[in-house]
């Protein structure tokens, strides 16, 4: 059984219950590669919305909402700008060094890692020149659509995003958040090019003036699948989905 699992699939394609699963039944700790972007992103959400619980904008039901006072962007759209486009900006490695440190203290103690949102090269390069990984790809026939398991929550739109961009006391605050969880960053960078970048990047895209390639998000449109070591095709039921995770820990003892 390989102690480092990482997954990669497009948004719905039954990532999050296949996290559940292992954690349950094989002990594996579920490890998220971009829970401080998506803190990083809760700064500038609560400066824009107010919810009762903002991890719902990160993880939940509000991540694809249309907010008017940022012309129009969902919180998903403002996550993968500060994911991939400031990333890839200011420091391409950045998600997954934070990571892959965490990572490996885990695995010196004796735990099992699994992680669910491998996107970019980055981050499957690191995984893959691991002897002690195993890396799935998830492949869904089953498309979402907005009625599906919709869950009407309240919430009410606060600052418009050019004062609160213009202002610079919340990029601040996010960069600030990300220098204290990565403090090798200071040696090397100063906070006001992060800061600077940041800004261009959250103003450009709020705009539609950030440069796109094509309609499909560079974090949704997927790695190359032959250098996998596992294929699962999430077609069926649930438990479908189990029975495939089953016989593949089989495989790897």
């Amino acid at each position: 059984m390989k102690p480092l699992i990482a997954i990669h699939g497009q948004k719905f394609s039954g990532k999050g219950t296949i996290a559940d699963y292992m954690t349950k039944k094989y002990g594996y700790e579920h490890v998220v590669i971009s829970r401080i972007l998506k803190d990083m992103s809760i700064i500038f959400f609560k400066e824009i919305i107010h919810v009762n619980d903002y991890n719902e904008l990160t993880d939940g039901s509000l991540k694809e909402i249309i907010l008017k006072n940022t012309n129009n962007k969902r919180p998903r759209d403002i996550m993968q700008w500060i994911g991939a486009e400031f990333a890839s900006e200011v420091y391409p490695n950045m998600w997954i060094d934070i990571v892959m440190k965490q990572v490996s203290e885990k695995l010196k103690s004796g735990k099992k890692i699994y992680f669910d949102n491998l996107r970019l090269f980055p981050e499957f390069n690191a995984v893959y020149q691991r002897n002690d990984s195993s890396l799935w790809y998830i492949e869904s026939l089953q498309h979402y659509s907005s009625g599906q398991n919709e869950v009407f929550l309240d919430y009410q739109e606060k600052n418009n995003y050019l004062d609160v961009l213009n202002d610079g006391k919340t990029i601040k605050s996010m960069i600030d958040f990300l220098f204290n969880e990565m403090a090798d960053l200071s040696i090397i960078y100063k906070k006001e090019d992060f800061e600077k970048t940041l800004y261009n990047i959250l103003k450009s895209g709020i705009e539609n003036t950030l440069k796109k390639e094509n309609n499909i998000h560079v974090s949704e449109q997927g790695l190359d699948i032959n250098k996998f070591n596992h294929i699962i095709y999430n077609n069926g039921t649930i438990q479908d989905l189990y029975n495939s995770i089953d016989i593949i820990m089989r495989e790897q003892n």
